[in-house]
């Protein structure tokens, strides 16, 4: 399981489980924050050293995971004397369980401590387990971890999530993009069990290739987007991407290019239509883009293809 989400009815109770609050009850600054959908949240935290530590009880209502940037030597974990933490290490936290946080009194411990976490209700996961990766959420567990050594995630905090203006609309987008990156790789990284299919790419059953293959043929004269194709399938965007190209060999948007040229050429050997006309009836935008297309397939021009014909 991902996490267990508590039933909370009263307000005031539900605050109490919100980690967030948790920490700034214990005197840690927010610096910055930006909510993410859906159920997603980074924050930027600091906070003075004292000898209070750090105290999370069970039954929060987000999973999360953190990355120190500056400080936290002195820091140990559960009052045992393991290796202590520093700049760049990562932690993973689930809600459902407890953790305490302790300075420990032989390390001199620094004078500030700042550390960014990226926070997730389970449901989250969840949804991007079931709906983009076509996977059963309640067969796999999100795993703790502590100090550990994560290029990967040390990247997407340093140098995708820290740089960004976090209370500006533009970057707000790329923010929400970091986001979903961030949540593929704690599913690639840190959730147990998962089964093989992520390694492996299968083909579309024959039956849905020729319902893909009329319905873009009927089609050739509009737009088609990969959220239409995906939903005659079935199978979610991210899914259906990867089955197509198992099946068809290239990607949808060059299937689709191909089909149309195909459909040009046959066009252009009726001398009653003009190039112009082919060019919309096959769905391009305009008859440049259709000219260069032609001539990149074919090795000439439309009007030159049509004059060998004659």
């Amino acid at each position: 399981m991902i996490g267990n989400v508590p039933q909370l009815d009263n307000p005031e109770e539900t605050s109490e489980k919100i980690p967030e609050n948790i920490l700034r009850r214990q005197g840690f600054k927010c610096l910055k924050r930006s909510d993410l959908e859906p159920d997603r949240s980074i924050v930027y935290w600091s906070k003075d050293a004292d000898s209070q530590g750090i105290e999370y009880p069970s039954g929060r209502t987000h999973n999360s995971i953190s990355m120190t940037v500056t400080g936290n030597t002195g820091f140990q974990k559960d009052v045992r004397r393991n290796s202590h933490p520093g700049t760049g290490n990562i932690n993973t936290y689930r809600g459902d369980s407890s953790y305490s946080w302790s300075y420990d009194t032989n390390v001199k411990c620094d004078a500030n401590v700042k550390f960014v976490s990226f926070y997730f209700k389970p449901k989250s996961m969840e949804q991007t387990l079931l709906e983009d990766l076509d996977m059963d959420p309640k067969r796999v567990e999100y795993r703790d971890s502590y100090r550990q050594s994560n290029l990967v995630f040390e990247s997407i905090f340093q140098k995708l999530f820290l740089p960004l203006n976090w209370g500006d609309n533009a970057d707000y987008i790329a923010l929400t993009h970091v986001s979903s990156l961030m949540m593929y790789n704690l599913i690639k990284h840190y959730v147990d069990n998962l089964d093989d299919r992520l390694g492996k790419i299968h083909c579309l059953p024959l039956h849905l290739k020729h319902r893909l293959e009329d319905y873009i043929d009927s089609h050739l004269d509009s737009g088609m987007s990969i959220e239409t194709l995906a939903t005659i399938t079935g199978y979610s965007r991210f899914h259906f991407l990867r089955m197509f190209k198992s099946t068809f060999g290239i990607s949808p948007g060059r299937y689709v290019t191909q089909r149309r040229l195909l459909k040009a050429r046959s066009l252009l050997e009726q001398n009653d239509l003009t190039a112009t006309e082919v060019a919309f009836m096959c769905g391009f935008s305009s008859l440049s883009h259709f000219g260069s297309q032609f001539k990149t397939a074919f090795g000439m021009p439309p009007n030159s293809y049509r004059k060998i014909l004659v």
